[in-house]
């Protein structure tokens, strides 16, 4: 799934009236779909969180809360070609989307690039995300 697809299903049914009005990372400027009353609407059956409540322009920006974390993927990185692999050994952990909604995420350990490389070509890998293995300090 694009993140374009997930932008419109967090939107479900209010999609055809919102499109038009819904730009980088989902968010919706509810000034130029309401009027001047745009910040105290919202969508019904849908939570969602306004970009900066204090701000007078982008307290009219709002998405649906299911869209946190869609800037960065929740820190994952989506292999879409040879350009998606990390350069050294990370340590990470992988995962492979089943059918666009169900998911199996895989151990953490250090992976090298080829290992990465043979994991995708053999459909076993879609993302992965790179932990910081920092030891305690106490």
């Amino acid at each position: 799934m694009t993140k374009e697809q997930k932008i419109k299903e967090a939107y479900g049914e209010h999609w055809e009236a919102v499109k038009l009005f819904v730009y980088e990372n989902g968010w919706c400027n509810f000034r130029e779909l309401y009027g001047e009353i745009g910040n105290c609407r919202g969508l019904p059956g849908l939570t969602l969180i306004t970009k900066n409540p204090y701000d007078p322009y982008q307290c009219y920006h709002k998405r649906p809360v299911s869209l946190q974390g869609i800037e960065k993927n929740n820190g994952w990185t989506k292999i879409e070609s040879m350009d998606s692999f990390p350069q050294e050994t990370i340590f990470c952990l992988t995962c492979i989307y089943l059918d666009g909604t169900a998911y199996q995420v895989g151990t953490s350990r250090n992976r090298t690039p080829d290992d990465l490389l043979k994991m995708w070509q053999a459909a076993e890998l879609t993302h992965y995300k790179q932990i910081e293995s920092n030891p305690p300090i106490f």
